[in-house]
């Protein structure tokens, strides 16, 4: 759902900045912080330069200040993870959107939240079937696969 609003043009319309981040159970904070940095153009400007990680978060925020900006953060695991990186957007009325697996998350960062529910294994079946076969008919040699997949995705 996310990605559809975020992928729509009259969505993104008003933004003169806009950046998808992929955050994960793996997340390692400087590579948050480069990936905004280059995001902003502002990387070539510390590229070679031994820059302290509080002037790099200065200078993102000095960046987003003068934005209007719509950044999703996606899948993020842990409410830490929000708590050491939510001081790199300025609370200017601009749009983060967080996405997450985990209902801590959306209560720390005391956010609007919305939980879809889990499909059932027949509904899981056909959306697999559309995805995989886009909507047509599927080998009768991959059903056990097709459908061991989606049990092990739940």
């Amino acid at each position: 759902l996310i990605r559809k609003l975020y992928n729509n043009n009259d969505v993104k319309k008003p933004f003169s900045y806009c950046v998808w981040i992929i955050v994960s159970k793996d997340y390692k904070a400087n590579e948050l912080l480069q990936f905004l940095l280059k995001g902003c153009g502002l990387s070539e400007s510390t590229k070679g330069k031994d820059i302290s990680e509080d002037d790099q978060k200065s200078k993102v925020q000095k960046f987003l200040e003068k934005k209007k900006y719509l950044i999703v953060l996606d899948d993020i695991w842990e409410p830490e993870v929000w708590a050491e990186v939510e001081c790199l957007f300025p609370d200017n009325k601009n749009g983060r959107l967080i996405t997450s697996r985990n209902d801590e998350v959306a209560n720390y960062t005391e956010s609007k939240s919305l939980s879809l529910p889990f499909l059932d294994k027949d509904e899981s079946w056909k959306l697999f079937c559309k995805k995989v076969f886009r909507g047509g008919e599927y080998p009768s040699v991959l059903e056990s696969i097709g459908r061991s997949m989606v049990e092990k995705c739940s």
